[in-house]
């Protein structure tokens, strides 16, 4: 199975901009890292994994779902370049803050804490 799977996937800004035509295949249980130079379209390229970006073409999978499907989002994590928490979040706060954001149930969030 494959862990990122894309065809000709290409976000663009007004028709400039993103990154065009990005296919490529990355088995699953493997280290991938992408390089290239500022303004290359590496954060786009993971920003539309993620969901956060929605493509303006091509087509996407992770683990051998598409992108619109949201049960994958639950096995994936992203943290950008940039990003700085609000100061008024406690840690418990945030967490519960980001499970939303992934339709988790109160059921889930408890058993997962478990696990630490």
């Amino acid at each position: 199975m494959l862990a990122i799977k894309t065809d000709q996937l290409t976000k663009t800004y007004s028709g400039e901009g993103g990154c065009r035509g990005i296919s490529l295949a990355v088995p699953r249980g493997t280290i991938f890292g992408l390089l290239g130079p500022n303004g290359a379209g590496k954060s786009t390229l993971v920003k539309m994994l993620v969901g956060l970006l929605h493509p303006t073409s091509g087509e996407a999978e992770l683990l051998g779902k598409p992108l619109t499907d949201i049960t994958i989002r639950q096995k994936i994590g992203f943290l950008p370049e940039n990003f700085k928490y609000h100061d008024w979040l406690t840690g418990e706060d945030l967490l519960r803050f980001h499970a939303s954001l992934y339709k988790l149930t109160t059921t889930e969030i408890k058993k997962d804490y478990r696990k630490f």
